[in-house]
């Protein structure tokens, strides 16, 4: 069993939240304790989880980059002992990529995106954090 957190900036009716949704189902399923944490306060689509397993934290993100989002999420991840990060999205990349600088557990990033201009500020934040991504443990084999 492990312990699985999903970090995304919504739960709005769209794709990727879907496939989020029903991945973490899945995994609940298979005895997994799943968590999605939702970076905004936008999850009209909560009710569909409900009696699922799956936990869904809503965050409350103020700025594009949002300092206390980011200890949040960092506490969250210590408090209940996670043992893989995975962001969806830009914002679920950007934010669970800061939140695991310097923490020895696996990162995956999921970014489904492809035919969008990012922003001047995201597209430097994707710059400026990408390494992280590429290069924790899972790059490394571990």
């Amino acid at each position: 069993m492990m312990n699985i957190l999903f970090v995304i900036g919504s739960l709005v009716y769209g794709g990727a939240e879907t496939q989020v949704m029903a991945l973490a189902k899945a995994l609940v399923l298979k005895g997994h304790n799943v968590t999605i944490y939702s970076t905004t306060d936008r999850v009209p689509r909560i009710r569909e989880l409900e009696g699922s397993g799956v936990v869904v934290v809503v965050g409350s993100k103020r700025y594009e980059c949002d300092i206390k989002m980011i200890r949040r999420l960092r506490q969250y991840i210590d408090n209940n002992d996670i043992d893989i990060v995975q962001g969806f999205l830009f914002e679920g990349d950007f934010y669970s990529r800061l939140a695991t600088v310097g923490k020895r557990i696996p990162l995956i990033n999921s970014e489904r995106n492809w035919n969008y201009i990012l922003p001047f500020i995201q597209k430097i934040g994707h710059i400026l954090t990408r390494p992280r991504a590429v290069a924790g443990p899972l790059a490394h084999g571990a």
